[in-house]
């Protein structure tokens, strides 16, 4: 079944993607002021038919009977799993975060209407008919150089794909389901990352690490955690340190010395000894772009960075 939604990125579409028969991605149809933070983008993609799902759990079912599950209902909840797995999958494979509301509830005022008239309102996608506008394909940089260390913050203003990607997403979709479910979760905690980054930085590392930390533990599974003499022969921050320096391919082995005692050590402090990141701390206004707060900022991006190419390169060798 061919579905069609609206989602949105923080700089613009402005060339269309096709993967396969799987899923398409152009510019939305929409005439913006250049004030919008958040720039509609279309996503077309498949899914399967839908097929009778019953009720496992009679508490859940007040008739007590196993009636089937409305198809219409089995059909959109498909379509919400996959338009969200895509949407989780591109925010990992590109330098952008992808994303769609979730009719979150708030005091509001229209910024491009004055005087500003304040009101209780709901986020929503804007009426956008589901058409597509002319356009060249997405543009695409050679992979090594777009997935540098914080490459997002002086690339290009519009989104650009790696020239890999139709390969990632080969690699994805041959995943072995074990493997799938478990990147999924990785997924799942770095987008968590991209979303508190700008709120809670604190928190956004440590999604980002937890990120990876879900593979260290699949890795690790079964492994003696103890040599015969009784000491620890895979601590937890050595399995860290050696799972980021192994698919942290394109740097030194200092600059891996130096990345990964630097974000474990940070993520410790977070964890266990309340060590917030400046950002999460009470300051001057006129501090805000400090030279400690970039310095902390740029790190932040690069923990992002390493943990988006370490989750890459560790589905890509599976």
């Amino acid at each position: 079944m061919n579905t069609k939604k609206i989602f949105f990125t923080l700089r613009p579409y402005i060339g269309f993607f096709k993967y396969k028969d799987q899923f398409s991605i152009y510019p939305a149809s929409i005439e913006l002021k250049g004030i919008e933070a958040h720039i509609p983008a279309i996503i077309e993609f498949q899914t399967a038919g839908t097929k009778k799902e019953y009720f496992e759990d009679e508490e859940s079912n007040f008739s007590g009977l196993k009636d089937p599950v409305p198809s219409s209902i089995v059909q959109q909840t498909n379509d919400t799993h996959k338009y969200d797995e895509i949407l989780r999958l591109l925010s990992l494979l590109t330098n952008y975060h992808h994303f769609t509301y979730s009719c979150k509830q708030a005091w509001f005022s229209s910024l491009a209407e004055f005087p500003h008239k304040v009101a209780w309102g709901q986020e929503l996608a804007p009426p956008i008919e589901l058409s597509g506008k002319e356009c060249n394909v997405v543009e695409k940089t050679e992979s090594l150089e777009y997935y540098k260390l914080n490459n997002r913050l002086s690339g290009s203003s519009n989104i650009t794909y790696p020239d890999s990607i139709n390969d990632l997403l080969d690699k994805y979709f041959g995943l072995a389901d074990e493997h799938k479910r478990v990147l999924d979760k990785s997924m799942r905690l770095f987008v968590q990352g991209l979303e508190l980054q700008n709120k809670m930085r604190s928190l956004a590392i440590v999604a980002f690490v937890s990120a990876i930390e879900n593979l260290v533990s699949y890795d690790n599974n079964g492994k003696e955690d103890t040599c015969k003499c009784g000491e620890i022969k895979y601590g937890v921050t050595r399995k860290f340190k050696t799972f980021v320096k192994q698919y942290l391919t394109a740097n030194t082995e200092k600059e891996k010395n130096d990345y990964v005692n630097k974000i474990y050590d940070t993520r410790s402090k977070i964890v266990h000894a309340g060590g917030l990141h400046i950002y999460d701390l009470d300051k001057n206004f006129w501090d805000m772009w400090g030279k400690e707060e970039l310095k902390d900022y740029l790190f932040l991006q690069t923990i992002e960075s390493i943990t988006r190419i370490s989750l890459i390169n560790w589905y890509k060798n599976k």
